[in-house]
This record gives structure tokens, sequence and C-alpha cells, in this order.
């Protein structure tokens, strides 16, 4: 799991890497480690006008969606939905090889 904080020149102020401990199906530390970011950088959400998560997964990028994650055991999880839900930011779902 990474997680980085960035201004509006796409330049990085914060990054936090760590194993990620979610049990399949469980997607809350995406937003833990974003918010552990968020505070390396002193930014709290208010300041955050969007967020992108990036997944090794069969991803339906229009909707949000993660299709299928076997290593996250995600199954049509709505994820964009969720996290803009609980963070109130507007969330970017994409696969891992097109935000390479």
């Amino acid at each position: 799991m990474r997680a980085g904080a960035l201004d509006a020149d796409g330049h990085m102020l914060s990054w936090v890497s760590y194993p990620h401990h979610g049990a399949p199906g469980q997607f809350h530390f995406v937003a833990d480690a974003a918010g552990k970011a968020l505070s390396m950088a002193q930014l709290k959400w208010r300041d955050v006008v969007g967020m992108g998560v990036v997944v090794a997964a069969l991803v339906d990028a229009s909707a949000g969606v993660v299709v299928l994650s076997a290593n996250l055991g995600w199954h049509n999880l709505p994820l964009a939905m969720e996290l803009h839900r609980s963070l109130g930011v507007p969330v970017v779902v994409e696969v891992d090889v097109n935000a390479s």
C-alpha cells in the first residue's frame, strides 16, 4: 500500500508505503494511508480536491468499480463511490498498468 499527497502542480509533498492488513473485501486501509500522507504534508481532507486510487485489478474506471482484485478480495466493489461517501472528495479509480 502506497499513498502520497501532491500539490496542484503534481509535486509530491509526502508519501507512505507499508503492507496492507485489510481482510478480504475491506478497503478502509486506502483512506487510512491517504490520511497518513496528508498528515505528513500538514494537510487536512478539506484541502483535498480529488483522490486517485490505482489498483492491480480488473477495473471499470468509468464507473469507479473494482470488478475483480483477487489479492485484495474485492469483487464488484464500487470503490470510488464508497470512498467519496466517506471522505467527501471526488475519487477516480484506475488499473495500475493504465496509470503508470
